[in-house]
């Protein structure tokens, strides 16, 4: 059991994001999904250098740019 706070911080624009679990991610698996109403958005995740964080961009799949909203991320 893991008892550390997750945070996560603004990215650098529209859509990015880094969730910084506390302990090293990359031996796991993981799953990132763009939640919302309608359909077209997409995600985008990798680990950061440290491997401890994941850095995000959650996207429109029709033209790329960063989209505002809602995601998921699921560790294993």
């Amino acid at each position: 059991m893991n008892t550390t706070a997750i945070a996560i911080q603004n990215g650098e624009s529209i859509g990015r994001c880094t969730i910084d679990f506390g302990f090293v991610i990359n031996d796991r698996y993981f799953v990132a999904t763009a939640l919302g109403t309608g359909s077209g958005y997409a995600m985008s995740c990798s680990f950061n250098a440290d491997n401890q964080r994941l850095d995000c961009f959650r996207y429109l799949a029709t033209t790329g740019a960063g989209s505002v909203g809602e995601i998921m991320v699921l560790i294993y």
